[in-house]
């Protein structure tokens, strides 16, 4: 069960998602049914949720992101058919300000899992080179993700500029 295995693993996962507001893929119908996003935390969340507020302009409307900070939260994402967990890459504290970047390397129908090893180990050069720090890691997918550190430093405006100049094309 899955709400089981996240229970078992709670101390290991939170502190990666604490603080962080969620976007929340839901499975209710299980990991074969392709899901939905849901983002707001809703009138009908439990007592014991914590929520962060973001009024978006474009909709005019207030979103409620859920913050996962214990077990009992937890449990009731996987209770709503959260299987992927998806936190912001930014804090409650410092919302506008990531703590790093994510470069998502993926493979296509012309590409092969060779060829995003090749092209992660390129981004690794030039990330050396500039001085960057970086780590990688399987996307959870077909592909690997390339964190890059911020530090809270820059705006995510700023971090999409540094990602765009990385930017690779097949």
């Amino acid at each position: 069960m899955v709400a089981e295995y996240y229970q078992s693993i709670a101390t290991y996962i939170l502190p990666y998602l604490k603080d962080r507001p969620e976007s929340l893929q839901r499975n209710p119908n299980g990991i074969n049914d392709a899901g939905y996003f849901h983002k707001d935390a809703g009138e009908n969340a439990p007592n014991f949720i914590r929520s962060f507020a973001v009024y978006f302009e474009s909709s005019k409307k207030e979103i409620d992101y859920i913050i996962c900070n214990d077990k009992a939260t937890l449990a009731y994402l996987n209770n709503l058919g959260c299987i992927e967990l998806n936190p912001w890459h930014s804090t409650i504290d410092f919302p506008d300000n990531p703590d790093y970047m994510i470069i998502d390397i993926d493979p296509s129908e012309k590409n092969n899992f060779d060829q995003v090893i090749e092209t992660a180990n390129a981004f690794k050069k030039v990330l050396d080179k500039a001085g960057a720090k970086s780590f990688c890691k399987t996307s959870g997918s077909t592909g690997l993700h390339i964190y890059v550190p911020m530090k809270k430093k820059y705006g995510y405006e700023e971090v999409k500029k540094t990602l765009r100049f990385y930017s690779v094309r097949w």
